[in-house]
């Protein structure tokens, strides 16, 4: 059976490898589903690069656990892509609101990811070739899924 590829924002990396909920926290459930293989997850070089910083600036009393995390859940499961190109990512600035994300977008459809999970979905809603939705959206469509499956 072929898996989902997903590609989680920063934003979800960043909160599921900080956070303190653990395994109730839905942004780290989507770093489990990928290790799991519920899914396939997806990240760039760019990404990883960015979410050090990111770690180190934002969670800083949290770092050590944080970066557990990430090396265990998402540098241990998550397949490398490659960054997009700026002509590949051009085409993707009209559809998002900070040009930032202009990459990511682009990343995400490029690879053949059909869901692009965030908790900052308003900055994609112009985005067509993918399903933008928070972590909580995305938990419930696989809880979905799995059930619909068994039956």
């Amino acid at each position: 059976m072929k898996r989902l590829r997903v590609l989680a924002d920063l934003d979800v990396i960043a909160a599921g490898c900080a956070t303190t909920r653990g395994y109730y926290s839905a942004a780290r459930s989507v770093l489990i589903a990928a290790a799991i293989g519920l899914i396939e997850g997806i990240i760039t070089q760019d990404m990883m690069t960015t979410i050090n910083r990111v770690l180190r600036n934002k969670f800083p009393h949290r770092l050590s656990e944080a970066t557990q995390v990430f090396r265990e859940l998402v540098e241990g499961f998550f397949k490398f892509v490659p960054d997009p190109t700026p002509s590949q990512v051009q085409p993707f600035t009209s559809q998002v609101t900070d040009p930032d994300d202009a990459p990511i977008l682009a990343a995400a459809v490029l690879s053949g990811c059909k869901v692009l999970v965030t908790f900052n979905t308003r900055h994609y809603l112009k985005a067509t070739e993918i399903l933008v939705i928070r972590p909580e959206a995305f938990l419930e469509l696989m809880r979905k899924a799995i059930c619909d499956a068994v039956r």
